[in-house]
């Protein structure tokens, strides 16, 4: 085995993500996996709140990553730095199984040039809601890997009254620093998400929540409530007010025990000098923890699988 895909399963043992569902897209040199590199940005805002604990106050998570890569694919360097949402664009109704490791294993020739993925200081970087602004600070990316260097950004801010931002305008910016120039963006922020209902039930898991206004798709994530493997079930539902996962598709994941994410998002692209096409990612998310009363049949009996995406 290669030193590159050693350094691969590190990180794989390890189950290090920074974890962030932004969707792809964004410059155009990120979807031609010929070229030798290329650069993108992401930022996510995310308002998120614990189904299991009705009483808790919503929290404030932010991330951001600018990055530069050579001799990879763009595709696989957002499953290893965790910037892009599994499954990527979905169907309505649709529900897929997303391996990440196979998707960031495959992106990285082990027999081909040394990869490298640079992340970029963009100096600090300024999220204004109407609560108030938050500023995010570079930090060093861990050394994990040798071909992974440079900085990240992320908060997560004590649980607090976000109520008045959602429905409201959300804007990051930044001043510039030492390798990305200055920037603004600005989306509206999505309207809240409550599930009032998660039900597991042999035919699968029932998802309930006040149906949206603008007709768009609520995303659900499905993964292992400790965290372990990198296999996520993605859905993309209608935001009537419901969706039911099949008992089928949970059984790919291989566990009882079930961590769901069900969010309403909004995207808006920018452009930021050094990188080029960015994307803005705003989020209203609930979160649930589940556990089934037993395995579904189908991972018992090898019946019938969902498409799995690698």
């Amino acid at each position: 085995m290669s030193r590159k895909a050693r350094h691969l399963l590190i990180l794989v043992a390890l189950g290090i993500f920074v974890w962030v569902p932004i969707a792809c897209g964004g410059s155009g040199e990120l979807r031609d996996a010929s070229q030798a590199g290329g650069s993108f940005a992401r930022i996510a805002v995310a308002l998120v709140h614990r189904h299991d604990d009705p009483t808790a106050q919503m929290r404030l998570e932010t991330e951001a990553l600018f990055v530069r890569y050579r001799n990879a694919e763009a595709d696989g360097i957002e499953a290893l730095l965790g910037t892009s949402p599994a499954g990527g664009e979905l169907r309505r109704g649709e529900c897929r199984v997303v391996d990440r490791q196979a998707r960031y294993t495959a992106a990285f020739n082990p027999d081909g040039p040394d990869a490298e993925v640079m992340l970029l200081d963009a100096g600090d970087v300024q999220v204004s809601l109407p609560g108030g602004p938050v500023t995010l600070a570079a930090r060093r990316y861990p050394e994990l890997v040798p071909f992974v260097s440079g900085v990240y950004y992320g908060e997560q801010e004590p649980p607090g009254d976000l109520d008045s931002a959602l429905g409201g305008e959300v804007t990051v910016a930044s001043a510039g620093g030492p390798e990305v120039g200055p920037f603004a963006v600005t989306t509206p922020t999505p309207l809240d998400l409550p599930l009032t209902q998660v039900t597991a039930l042999p035919a699968g898991l029932d998802l309930r929540w006040p149906a949206g206004r603008d007709g768009e798709d609520v995303r659900i994530e499905v993964r292992g409530a400790r965290g372990d493997g990198s296999r996520t079930l993605a859905c993309a539902a209608p935001d009537d007010g419901g969706f039911m996962i099949a008992a089928a598709a949970l059984a790919e994941l291989g566990t009882r025990e079930l961590s769901v994410s069900v969010a309403r998002l909004r995207r808006q692209p920018f452009a930021a000098p050094a990188v080029g096409g960015g994307e803005l990612l705003v989020i209203a998310r609930d979160v649930a923890e589940v556990t089934l009363a037993e395995l579904p049949r189908a991972a018992v009996r090898g019946a019938s699988r969902p498409r799995t995406a690698r």
